[in-house]
């Protein structure tokens, strides 16, 4: 799991989440690599906000098999909608969202 919390309007420090999840897929291939968005972190999953070079970076993640998630109530409290989300982002329920993270074997925070 690779966790992003907060949010930088000055930079998409989504890149560095993503170059980092799409190295462990590579290097860990039999294992799952999923880039989890909480808390103000969704709002670098925004369409709006990723410019077209951030696009490589997204489409690299999908070929290794890099699942990119948000929590339904972060989408909530931020008064966001799913189709506001790139479409490669899957929003999730609180529930399995922190399950899944919990059970997860190693988590790197951003």
């Amino acid at each position: 799991m690779v966790t992003l919390s907060n949010f930088s309007p000055s930079t998409p420090s989504l890149v560095a989440p993503l170059r980092v999840a799409i190295g462990l897929a590579s290097a860990y291939r039999r294992q799952t690599v999923t880039v989890m968005l909480c808390d103000e972190g969704v709002l670098h999953a925004l369409k709006e906000r990723n410019p077209s070079w951030v696009d490589r970076y997204l489409t690299s993640a999908r070929a290794h098999k890099v699942e990119l998630w948000v929590d339904q109530p972060s989408l909530d409290l931020l008064g966001l909608q799913p189709d506001q989300l790139h479409a490669s982002v899957q929003v999730k329920e609180a529930d399995e969202f922190w399950e899944v993270r919990s059970g997860s074997s190693l988590n790197l925070s951003f």
